[in-house]
């Protein structure tokens, strides 16, 4: 057995009486000692070498930009919307452009707010420019049937303010945020209609609604933020508006049922007044 030193167990001693046995805190000669201030532990040196690698945040794309500082309704109709519980698309498909301005005057006297030319139609680009100069003040005017990017660019230059798709297009409602125009998706399933949402859509376009009842609009406006715009279309008519009022719907899309190019001016307004009639027997 080794024997300890005599001045190893004086030192000993001398711990125990100076108050226990806590650890030496003496300093062999020519030993580092440690920084306490003034210098970056190897914790705090990882730290701050992961913020310092942290990519820069990427600047919001200008459709989301767009999406989260543009309204879903333009605060401009919204006068216009407020005299009414619902508002009114009108699909003109087949308008002539000699016949674009006297068709929509009938239309917007009616209390019709929203009036779009199919792409379909004969020349839409020229009848969407002639109803956005005469009466872009009072309605907002814009295209439907809106299938491609390129489509949405020609629509912004004529003077629309609208894009409505029987699909829900990303790239379509993309490109129409982007050039500050309102988008109205076609949808369906809670998940197409969360999408466009998601992407900044202005009203959600059930469609069609022939194959989706009122039970199933009421189902998915359950479920939809409380301030989304909901319209249905397709088949719509004076004795089928109450079912989807009830069920939640804020409007609705009308064609065939009110406008057809062989209709005369004054068969639109009559078919107009007929559908307004039905609106203030519903709400």
């Amino acid at each position: 057995m080794t024997e300890i030193p005599e001045h190893l167990l004086k030192r000993s001693r001398d711990r125990k009486a100076a108050g226990g046995d806590a650890p030496s805190t003496e300093v062999s000669p020519g030993a580092a000692v440690p920084a306490t201030t003034g210098a970056t532990t190897p914790t705090a040196r990882v730290l701050v070498d992961a913020e310092a690698q942290k990519p820069a945040k990427k600047p919001d794309p200008a459709y989301i930009t767009a999406a989260k500082t543009r309204g879903r309704i333009p605060s401009w109709a919204m006068a216009t919307l407020a005299l009414m519980p619902i508002f009114l698309f009108m699909y003109v498909r087949g308008l002539e452009p000699q016949n674009a301005v006297s068709v929509a005057e009938v239309l917007v006297d009616a209390g019709f707010q929203i009036i779009e030319v199919p792409l379909n139609s004969p020349q839409p680009f020229d009848s969407i420019s002639k109803i956005a100069k005469g009466h872009g003040a009072n309605a907002i005017v814009g295209a439907g049937t809106v299938l491609t990017v390129p489509d949405v660019h020609a629509v912004a230059e004529a003077g629309g303010q609208i894009i409505v798709s029987p699909n829900m297009n990303p790239d379509v409602g993309r490109a129409a945020i982007d050039r500050g125009l309102y988008w109205c998706p076609g949808v369906i399933t809670p998940t197409e209609a969360f999408a466009a949402l998601e992407i900044g859509a202005a009203v959600l376009k059930i469609f069609p609604a022939e194959m989706v009842p009122p039970s199933a609009v009421a189902a998915v406006r359950a479920v939809l933020p409380v301030d989304t715009f909901v319209a249905v279309v397709g088949g719509i008519s004076p004795d089928n508006m109450e079912p989807y009022w009830n069920a939640g719907t804020n409007g609705f899309g009308l064609g065939s049922a009110l406008f057809k190019p062989s209709y005369s001016v004054e068969e639109i307004a009559k078919r107009a007044q007929a559908f307004m009639k039905a609106i203030k027997e519903i709400t």
